[in-house]
């Protein structure tokens, strides 16, 4: 066999501790990571990653940022060596920031013309509330604040070594991965001093209807749903499987509803957004005809009413989807990126490592009756909050007229105009 080694390498900062007045400095800030250091321009350090065979590139989240690849065993030392020289000594050269600035802005200036893109940001921001950094929005006149001293102190505060978490598998052992590890980054004392903020709570859930204005739109974007509760690793297993059964298939309900049997929709799905720090959500999204979107809403209402009233899981499609899981297990941990990724994520959301391995025990343990008990406890449809964007002279009078709650119009920016 070939001696690789997955390295992924995780920086305990993201979206959530940015300022107010810059929402999206920290995708700057991991972006530009790879964009020139103290020692090599943005040209020399890709062909000194290329002269090793070192991929990847720096990717920002919530809360937390990655950067992924996988190396030769006898270049794993040289990778470290440059992903430390990255993270420690990045220089955020003008050019380098200005050609992001230009591409944040180029799709900021897109949103206008196709708001539809912006319709899940939205809906974190109208269930979490404008004032909290879930809720928080790019717009073109924040863009301009971002310069390189901003970017200096959010790195300076953020990323730091007692911040990073380094995680290998592959062909390494403990004492080689130590060694280089310590070769690589020993040197570097910095500590943190993060802004990071948790998810926290949401925002009142109440009935509303936000509407953004696509005109022309050939389609409708629909995101409807609420904040749940926070991820409880007792419970997730069943509740993943509850919201498969409703939106998280091909099969599930909603999508064989609107795409199989009306027509309406290339597909619509329903999710529950996980993260370790705070309310969760619960929604459904897709695009529907724009002549079938009060149609469409109602049928989506219908559905889920029904989930949770007369019409809850059956007991097949709970031993449907319990198998399914099942059987797909194996294929998750083919490859040694699948056992990292759920080694991170266990370690994410304080789990022991080895968490994956009882998988197949949960999926067993869960029944008709828990899925059932779980949809209802977790699904309020008087709570629902949906964002509608599309061509308002088109759909408009229709939407109001359906009565799902006070009706706002917002721009792609969630600004609200009446």
């Amino acid at each position: 066999s070939i001696p690789l080694v997955d390295v992924s390498i995780a920086i305990e900062t993201g979206a959530l501790a940015a300022p107010a007045d810059a929402p999206g400095l920290a995708t700057f800030v991991i972006g530009l990571l790879d964009k020139g250091t103290e020692r090599h321009d943005a040209s020399a350090l890709a062909a000194a990653k290329d002269k090793i065979g070192m991929g990847g590139g720096f990717r920002a989240g919530i809360e937390r940022s990655t950067n992924s690849y996988r190396i030769l065993e006898s270049n794993l030392a040289a990778s470290l060596d440059l992903a430390a020289e990255m993270l420690r000594t990045p220089t955020f050269p003008d050019e380098e920031l200005e050609k992001m600035k230009a591409q944040v802005g180029a799709w900021l200036a897109n949103l206008e013309q196709s708001p539809g893109r912006a319709a899940s940001s939205l809906f974190d921001r109208a269930v979490y509330g404008a004032d909290t950094p879930m809720g928080a929005v790019w717009t073109p006149g924040l863009l301009e604040q971002v310069d390189r001293s901003r970017l200096e102190a959010f790195h300076a505060a953020e990323v730091t070594p007692d911040n990073i978490t380094i995680y290998m598998i592959g062909n390494i052992d403990m004492d080689t991965a130590e060694k280089a590890v310590s070769k690589a980054f020993g040197k570097w004392k910095a500590t943190s001093n993060s802004a990071l903020q948790g998810v926290g709570d949401a925002a009142e859930q109440k009935a509303r209807v936000i509407l953004v204005d696509q005109p022309g739109g050939a389609s409708s974007t629909i995101v409807t749903g609420h904040a749940i509760e926070a991820y409880d690793a007792a419970t997730w297993t069943e509740l993943s499987l509850m919201n498969t059964i409703i939106g998280g298939s091909f099969e599930s309900r909603l999508n064989m509803n609107l795409r199989e049997d009306k027509a309406w929709s290339y597909g619509y799905r329903s999710a529950i957004d996980r993260n370790p720090s705070g309310a969760m959500t619960f929604y459904t999204s897709g695009q529907v005809q724009t002549d079938k979107t009060a149609a469409s809403m109602q049928e989506i209402l219908k559905e889920l009413e029904g989930y949770v009233g007369d019409e809850p899981a059956t007991a097949n499609e709970v031993d449907r989807i319990k198998m399914n899981r099942t059987r797909s297990l194996p294929g998750s941990f083919a490859t040694n990126a699948g056992f990292l990724s759920s080694i991170m994520s266990s370690d994410a959301y304080g789990l022991p490592f080895d968490y994956a391995e009882s998988a197949a025990d949960r999926i067993a343990a869960v029944t008709t009756a828990g899925v059932v008990a779980r949809a209802k406890h977790t699904i309020d449809t008087d709570r629902l909050t949906w964002v509608v964007v599309g061509d308002l002279e088109l759909i408009e009078e229709d939407v109001r007229a359906l009565g799902f709650g006070d009706v706002e119009v917002w721009n792609a920016f969630g600004e609200k105009l009446r």
